[in-house]
């Protein structure tokens, strides 16, 4: 999407007819192939899951998911504003801002987990789960 943005020279999301036409499935058939190749055991899409600032972030993936868009609206678009007079570039102002929201988005999400989510993490313990019997990985590729 950020090709089909950057050619068009729109960076309005929401007005941007190439990206709401075909960028969201594209997005959206590059991640399902991304998470199907990863499912294969030791490809190359594997080993690059398995590094670990992604498995850090994969925890407090929820709590960037909730808190970002909070913290957009906090932060407003001054920081942004800011960024594109003094670096004379709307896309790199655009890029600041969306660097700085989400640093601190991660912030907060990791302040949220450890201080608030994990305690109601330790309640698991006192409820009981079945044992399904999920195919495997592979199991699923084979088909």
């Amino acid at each position: 999407m950020t090709i089909i943005v950057l050619r068009t020279g729109n960076f309005d999301w929401i007005t941007n007819r190439s990206v709401n036409l075909i960028g969201y499935s594209l997005s959206a058939v590059a991640s399902a192939s991304l998470i199907a190749l990863s499912l294969r055991p030791d490809s190359l899409a594997e080993r690059l899951f398995d590094v670990g600032w992604l498995r850090f972030l994969g925890k407090y993936s929820y709590g960037i998911y909730v808190w970002h868009l909070f913290i957009a609206e906090l932060i407003g678009v001054g920081p942004r504003l800011y960024l594109d007079r003094h670096l004379h570039s709307k896309a790199l102002g655009l890029i600041g801002s969306a660097f700085l929201i989400g640093c601190i988005s991660i912030l907060v999400a990791l302040l949220s987990y450890h201080l608030y989510e994990v305690q109601f993490l330790r309640f698991k313990k006192y409820f009981n789960y079945s044992s399904s019997k999920r195919p495997s990985p592979d199991a699923l590729i084979a088909q």
